[in-house]
């Protein structure tokens, strides 16, 4: 079983950004923390398996005053005894880290920080509006290794506005040296709504050409390899023994519970094959804050996934991963065989180089990967119903 929990507040809301996350006050933020114990504190009521990973994401977690950080991991330690978590991360972003909220999070068991970085130029950064310079984030990851933190995460983004193919090649250099023990590495997907998504649509900026994005990402496979990371996902590259253990949960379609707003969880349900339950928490702040007021939760989705959406599931998550998608697992989760549903479409892609089969798994190829968009969506039509 993992753990999520979403914490909305940020400095400011970046360009590309269509998470929900908002600037707010004192008074707001600790309303909101009070809320997010009263749901984990009934959540724990009826997990029935130990918590292996709890991830803390946002918006910015490391914007939370100090008192409020503890009164948070307090919290969610007594509601799910989270002493023997494998993995406990929380995300933070360069400038607003601070050595003692660092210190809370190793006395509380975080033992990963996950920090977003995105570009090191600083036009590109305000191009991405973000609130940093680079030399935030060296000051941050020095700060993170002093404090005895040794898994470090850094996102970046390519293929937006403005970037060349040698400023990505400059990121790379410069994070790099700052020696994190994992990288994710995510193209820029333009959201409707978000001040950059509508100025790319409006046409005021343009996205680099196709062309270059996918130079960019064989760049990015290229020099993390040489530098000692190896690719486990489509965006995610560690150094051996550093792969992101809550990240792969979701991914291997594990039980996860989501805390907070607009946050998801998928329960299994009972049945010989795979299916589950999943519910999304609302998404409207005040809608969320009421209902735990009120003694009301509600949910803004909550649907039962069965087959043939679990399997096709199943194909785009294990796709994700170099390991690919095994017989074996697929035939034990879905009571199937992969061949009975995809057999057509994986021979067609297999002759054209973009997958291929080994040891029984399925995987893409490096040609596979660029392409993964288009060809999952053509690859998971089943032959027939």
């Amino acid at each position: 079983m993992e753990i999520y929990v979403h914490i909305p507040f940020c400095v400011q809301k970046c360009a590309y950004c269509d998470f929900p996350s908002f600037c707010a006050d004192r008074e707001t933020m600790e309303t909101y923390i009070s809320c997010l114990l009263a749901e984990a504190e009934q959540c724990s009521a009826f997990i029935q398996e130990s918590i292996q990973t709890v991830y803390i994401g946002g918006g910015t977690p490391s914007i939370l005053p100090d008192d409020l950080w503890e009164k948070l991991l307090s919290g969610l330690n007594h509601s799910f005894a989270l002493n023997n978590v494998f993995e406990f991360t929380s995300e933070c972003n360069p400038g607003t880290l601070r050595e003692n909220w660092l210190k809370i999070s190793r006395g509380y068991g975080v033992n990963r920080i996950s920090m977003g970085i995105q570009a090191s130029e600083e036009k590109q950064l305000q191009t991405l509006g973000r609130i940093h310079g680079f030399r935030d984030a060296v000051n941050s990851v020095e700060m993170i290794r002093k404090s005895g933190f040794q898994n470090l995460n850094a996102d970046l983004i390519f293929g937006f506005p403005g970037q060349s193919v040698k400023d990505w090649k400059e990121t790379l250099k410069k994070i790099l040296f700052l020696a994190p023990d994992h990288i994710s590495a995510y193209g820029l997907i333009p959201e409707e709504g978000t001040p950059l998504g509508d100025a790319i649509l409006n046409r005021r900026v343009q996205l680099p050409p196709e062309e270059e994005e996918r130079d960019m990402y064989s760049i990015l496979q290229q020099e993390l390899k040489r530098a000692g990371f190896y690719q486990y996902e489509i965006s995610n590259f560690a150094r051996p023994g550093y792969a992101c253990l809550h990240n792969m949960g979701y991914w291997l379609q594990k039980q996860y519970i989501g805390i907070g707003l607009a946050s998801s969880s998928m329960i299994y349900v009972s049945s010989p094959a795979l299916s589950y339950r999943r519910v999304k928490n609302e998404e409207i702040f005040r809608q969320y804050i009421d209902s735990f007021r009120l003694n009301q939760r509600r949910f803004a989705e909550d649907e039962t996934i069965r087959f043939p959406e679990t399997c096709f599931e199943t194909m785009m998550l294990h796709l994700r991963m170099n390991t690919g998608v095994s017989e074996t697992v697929f035939q034990r989760l879905h009571h199937v065989s992969i061949l009975n549903l995809y057999q057509n479409n994986l021979q067609k892609y297999e002759k054209d180089h973009l997958i291929r089969c080994s040891g029984g798994r399925w995987k893409l190829t490096e040609k596979g990967k660029d392409l993964q968009n288009a060809l999952l969506v053509d690859l998971l039509s089943p032959d027939h119903d």
